[in-house]
Formats: C-alpha cells, structure tokens, sequence
C-alpha cells in the first residue's frame, strides 16, 4: 500500500494543508507545535476512521482532541495505492461516529464503494493493531493505555498451552452470539437493527404526516376564502329575494302544505290498504313468535322424518357432533342470548329516542337573522321614498308603505321567541345516549363470541342463533331418536298434523294460498314492517300539516313572478355547496388534527433512531473487535510459534544490527514475545536497558512484526520523531536504516530536528 496525495479540510491546528507523497522515504521535517502528530493521526483517521468515546482525557479522545479549533468541516481526503488500484477516501467526522461520512471512490472508474471498512478488509488489519504495528510514536517502548503490543499478543500463548487460547476464544464467542446470532437473525444487534427500522419507518409516516398537514391547511384556507366568497353571493340573492311580497311566501307556503297533505293521503291509503289486509287486526309480535316456531318444528319434524326413513340418523348425529364440537349450550345459554338478541332493538330504539331529544334542544336563530335583514330593506325603502319625494316622483307612498311593511316583519321576526338550550335535557341524553350505547357494544359482543363458537356469522346474528337453536334441537332429538325411531315417528307425524292444521288456520285468514308456509311468513313480516313504519311516519306527518295549516292564510292566494322559484334554486344550490365546503373543511380539520399530532411525535422518533443508531454502532463496533479477537487468537495459536517466532527474531537481529551491531545479535523472543537479550551468560529482559536502548528494542520489534505480519499489502510505515532517545550514532544509523527500508515499503517520518532528519557526511 502507498500512500499518494491527502488534503486536510479542518484536523485540529491544521486548515486547507494539501501535501503529496512519494513511494520511498518522505521526511516531513517541522518545529515543535507545527502538528506532526496532527498529521500522523489524520493519516490513521482517514485509513480508520474515529471512535467514539466520552473519556475526558484529551489523549484518549482523538475526536475531540482534534476537533478543529478555528470551527469548520472536520475532516479530508487522501488518495492512496492498493493492488496496484488507486482509490481516493473521504472522512468528514461529527461530534459523534453516527454523524460520521465517509465516501470511498475507485479513481479509475470513478464509482464509489459503498463499505465504510473497505481498507480494513483490504489490509486485514483494524486500526488497533495499525497503532501497535506500523504506526510508531515517540518513545515507542511505552503505550497509552500502559500496555505494549507484545503484552496484548504475549497473553494469547503461555508456556506453549493453547488451552488458555480456546477458553478465550468460547468466551468470545458467547459474547458474539449475544450480539448477533451465528445463525438466524437472533441477538442484541439485530433486535436493535428492527427497533431502528420500525422507528425509521415512523419517522417517515411522521414526515408524510407534517407534509399532509400542511397541504390540508392550504386547502383549508383555499376553502374558507370560497365559503365567504359563496357567503356574499348568498347575500345579494337573499336581498333579491327580499323584493318579492308576502303573497309570494304565502303561496309558498300553501304549496308546502299541499305537498305535506299528499304525503299524508299516500300514508293514509297505505294504512288502510295495510290493516284492509290485515282485517284491522294484525298479528303481534308474541304470535308470529308462535307461528315461526311451529314452522321451524313442523320442519324440523319432517326432516327428522325423512331421516329416519332414510336410515340416516347416525350419519346426521356425527354431523351435528361435528358442528358442535367446541359444545353443546346449554338450554339456559339460548334462553340468555334469545334475551341478548331482543333487547338489541329495544336499545337501538332507545339510542334513537334519545339522539331525538338531545337534538331537539338546541335553538333556532334564523328567523332573528331574517328580521335583521327585513330592517335592512325597510331602511333602504325609506331612503328611496325621502329621495323620491326631493324629487316629486309619484312613487313616494309606494316606497314609504313598503319600508313600513318590512319594518314591521322585521320586528316581529326579531322579537318572535325561539327554543332555548335545555342543558338537563341535554346532559340527560347525552348519559343515556351512553349508557344505551354501553349496554348495547356489550350485548352484541356476547352475541358476536357465541356465534363464532359454531363458526356463524356474526352479522346476521338473528339467522346464527336460529341455526344454532336448530342444530342443537336437532342433536338432541337425534340421540333421542335412536333409542324408539319408530314410535318417534308416529308421535311427530301426529304433530306435524295439529300444526298444519293450526298453520293453515293462521294463514288463511290473509291468503288464499298457504301451500309455502316460509313465504307466507315472510309476506306476514313484511307486511307488519311496513304497517310499523307507515304508522311512525303518519303521526309525524299528521302533526305536521297541522301545525304547518295553522299558520296559513288560505284565502290570501294569487300568481306570483316565476322567477321566485329560480332565485330559490340558486340560493338552495348555493347553501347546498356552501355546506359541502364546510363538511369538507370540517372533514379536512379532524384529518389536520390527526396529522399534526403524529407529526409532533417526529421529534422524540429521531432522538429515539439517533440512540439507536449510536447503540448499533457501539455493538458492532463490539462485534468487529471480537470477530477480528477471535481471528487473531486463532491465527497466533495456529502460527506464532511455527512461524513468526524465528522470522521475527532474524528480522529483529536484521533491524538491530543497523542500529547497534552485534550488541542484540544473541537474542531470543519467547512466546509471550518477550525480547530476552543474552549478556554474560545470562538472559536479561529489555526492562533492564535504558530508554535509548528499550526504545532500539521495541523500534527493531515493531518494524520485525510488521516484516513478519505483513504478506500482501503492507501499510505505510508512520513514524512520529521515534528517534529522540537515540545517541547521535544510533540516530545516524537510524536514518541508514529508514533508507534501507524506503526501498521496499513507504515510509512517513515526522521529525522535530534537523540533528534526527539529516544523515551526517562521513
């Protein structure tokens, strides 16, 4: 991998700082307080993005630490070399990973790579073992968190036993299952991952609900300035009307209560052609009741009959058994839901009744609005007469007796009393409205789960209960049967003849016809509806041409102008499409505020995803961590001691010999990757040398691991001014090294001092 161009937007101290590399050896050569470990971080950041963490430790904290200090976007670009691909990454960072973007683009084809991790994956590496490998700080013998690279691997092997490694590695795999499942969409994660969905699927209800509002508002206000545009055109057509006498209102008048009185004849001759039929006596409730069930035996009777003629009692038992096989109720269950089934429409009566009064109670204000505007015209008419008479028009009297006239109407309309508000009656309705309601939801449930009981419609409840009561008599009376079918027989023949025989002398009161004894029934029912609501409708309209007769002068007719009628029609359609904007805009009112109190929610929803989003991230930042942990350990147990211990310590011996000689040539690494050294015959750990030579030590270390890991793509090797604990002859070498090694990787030095950035001429 090679690093190849970078620009930092905002990183820290460092603003607009655009710098490009070569594939070798690149000294970046700055005073104190320049940002060289700005720029070193900014590398990683790019490569690996930030984590989050609330630690208040600014050297813990890189995302605030290196927060911009002049504000700005915070973040860059950098361009760089894998596979002989060049690839350009963009990291722009929040106070906060969710608020993180980052953009990975192929720069040959100029398609971006939607995979935030894309480097890590490329590199099999994560930025944790970046920092502990190819990435070396000053004073590289020490850690940040007091815990240095061969420590944190050294814990994977002890004493040869790899028993430690798969007690480790179970661990970590528990704790990975309770994250994400190994199989299957179970665990933490994915609970968490389908709360945030749902809620972003809220949040997007939310919006369209904030949009719905507000396009219903506009149409809202859209409707409102037509309803006063309607309002004034209903004001001139009012006024026009106005201009017309009483004689045209009388005759209307006349005309309604000849219309009434029609109404009245047709429910007069309806009633007598009903009660001719019923002979003035119609059956009641209690003896259709009778009738039907003796209709439903006789049936029942003649089935049973041909049943048993048939030999298929047994068949039909199984049947039955088979329809009642969540149980048989009980005589007194039927006897309950029969009771449930009548009392509904006494309730629904009920519910009717008391709607009636409550509606009844609230006042009528048009004639007053009326008698305003009588005085209106009378004022208008006067005027007119006082100018008319200025002027010596011999239409001064007319207008003056006109003025008079309407003011008179006026006043009466307007002192004439009108229904006042009963409060009693309303709150009393209004209770009994809701206890009739109550009683009756809780009726029709009961009903509704008995009949389901027996897999029938609940909607038809009255035909349910029926066939359940059918059925169930039927069982009954077929186990019966079983026992004397013969006998049985002859004593339900014989029944079925006394209710023929009662049927026939029912019916033939009002037919002349009773061979089909279900449509007579239903002739009879039809009628009895039809009788019960011409006689509702006779009261109410009997009282109505009454009390509408009182009020007419009869003798007061004559001919009126026909355009009365038009001006009335105009006026009509025009309330008429008045009220239709208005139930819209009633409509469109209770849909705002639906909409406007889901739209309020959008607030808590996205503070809700927002935490989501950062407990995901945190899990599968956990995830990653333990994924790659659980690779790593099996990867050391499989190759750390045959296969890196010896190559580390010759790449080691190769570093250290061009730093020191032969000083750390008898040297061995043990499998906790401790570097021994051997001197006077004895092993000593590298904690017995100075800070110079720990330093040669763990810099020799970590440039041997990154040899030694690294078999494809190599990172970059980044080096922030490591050199400053070396004697100058070390530091010297130092450089020849870093030369020898800019041959074959890339490497980026951050130095403070020209004695540690320039090689001394021999």
């Amino acid at each position: 991998m090679k690093l190849l161009r970078c620009y930092i937007e905002n990183y820290g101290k460092l603003q607009h700082f655009e710098y490009e590399f070569n594939g070798h050896l690149n000294i970046i050569l700055e005073e104190n307080g320049w940002g060289k470990s700005t720029f070193a971080s900014f590398i990683k950041a790019m490569l690996f993005g930030l984590p989050s963490t609330k630690r208040a430790n600014l050297d813990e904290n890189e995302r605030a630490k290196y927060t911009p200090w002049q504000s700005g976007a915070f973040g860059g670009w950098l361009e760089f070399e894998i596979g002989g691909k060049t690839y350009r990454i963009e990291r722009f960072f929040g106070d906060k990973s969710s608020k993180d973007r980052v953009t990975i683009y192929d720069t040959a084809k100029n398609t971006k790579i939607d995979d935030p991790t894309f480097v890590e994956k490329k590199l099999g590496i994560n930025a944790d073992t970046f920092m502990r490998s190819t990435f070396i700080q000053r004073g590289a013998s020490e850690n940040a968190d007091g815990e240095s690279i061969r420590e944190r691997l050294g814990k994977l092997i002890e004493n040869n036993d790899f028993d430690s490694i798969a007690s480790i590695d179970e661990k970590l795999k528990e704790r990975q299952t309770e994250i994400e499942h190994l199989r299957g969409k179970g665990g933490k994660l994915n609970e968490l991952k389908s709360e945030l969905e749902s809620t972003l699927n809220d949040i997007e209800e939310c919006k369209t609900a904030s949009a719905q509002s507000n396009a219903i508002n506009t149409e809202c206000a859209e409707n409102m300035a037509k309803i006063e545009a309607l309002n004034q055109i209903i004001i001139e057509a009012r006024k026009e009307l106005q201009a017309f006498n009483d004689l045209q209102v009388q005759n209307e008048k006349i005309k309604r209560y000849n219309s009434l009185k029609a109404e009245l004849d047709k429910l007069t001759a309806s009633r007598d052609e009903l009660l001719a039929f019923f002979k003035q006596s119609p059956p009641n409730k209690s003896t259709m009741e009778r009738v039907l069930e003796m209709q439903t035996s006789l049936n029942s009777f003649q089935s049973k009959i041909d049943e048993i003629d048939s030999n298929s009692l047994s068949q039909n038992i199984r049947s039955l058994e088979t329809y009642f096989e969540n149980g048989v109720p009980t005589q007194e269950e039927m006897e309950k839901i029969h009771t449930l089934s009548s009392s509904l429409d006494t309730l629904q009566n009920s519910l009717r009744l008391t709607q009636n009064i409550y509606e009844q109670t609230a006042p009528n204000k048009r004639l007053k609005y009326l008698g305003f505007g009588a005085f209106g015209v009378a004022l208008v008419l006067i005027i007119v007469g006082l100018v008319a008479f200025l002027s010596n028009t011999p239409l001064l009297i007319t207008f003056i007796v006109l003025g008079v006239i309407f003011a008179g109407i006026g006043g009466f309309l307007i002192t004439k009393p009108t229904k006042k508000d009963n409060l009693p009656a309303k709150i009393t309705a209004t209770t009994n409205i809701e206890k009739s309601r109550v009683e009756f939801e809780q009726n029709k449930k009961i009903i509704d789960n008995f009949v389901r009981k027996y897999n029938e419609d609940p909607i038809n409840y009255r035909e349910s209960i029926f066939n359940i009561e059918t059925n169930r008599r039927r069982l009954l009376e077929y186990r019966a049967e079983l026992k004397n079918s013969s006998s049985r027989k002859q004593e339900m023949e014989r029944r079925s003849q006394e209710y023929r025989a009662k049927l026939n002398e029912f019916y033939l009161q009002f037919f002349p016809d009773v061979t089909n004894y279900s449509n007579c029934y239903q002739e009879l029912q039809a009628r009895l509806g039809q009788l019960k609501n011409v006689n509702a409708y006779f009261e109410q309209k009997e009282r109505e041409v009454r009390e509408f007769g009182a009020e007419i002068d009869f003798k007061a007719q004559g001919k009126t102008d026909g355009d009365v009628a038009s001006i009335q029609q105009k006026i009509s359609d025009l309330e008429r499409k008045k009220d239709e904007i208005v139930n819209l805009n009633s409509t469109l009112n209770s849909k705002l505020l639906t909409a406007s109190t889901r739209a309020s929610n959008i607030g808590s929803l996205m503070a809700t995803a927002e935490d989501l989003r950062e407990k995901i991230a945190g899990l599968e930042e956990r995830l990653n961590t333990i994924k790659l942990t659980r690779f790593y350990l099996n990867s050391a147990k499989e190759n750390l001691t045959s296969r890196y211990l010896t190559p580390l310590a010759d790449a080691f011996r190769e570093y250290s010999r061009q730093l020191v000689g032969d000083y750390f040539d008898k040297i061995s690494i043990d499998t906790s990757l401790n570097v021994l050294v051997e001197q006077g015959g004895a092993k000593k750990d590298s904690k017995f040398y100075s800070s110079g030579g720990r330093d040669v030590i763990e810099l020799c270390m970590r440039l041997a691991l990154a040899k030694t890991l690294f078999n494809g793509e190599m990172p970059p090797i980044i080096m922030d001014d490591p050199f400053n604990n070396l004697d100058d002859t070390k530091t010297q070498r130092a450089l020849d090294m870093l030369d020898k090694i800019a041959n074959k990787f890339q490497v980026i030095y951050l130095v403070c001092h020209s004695s540690r950035a320039e090689k001394k001429v021999k």
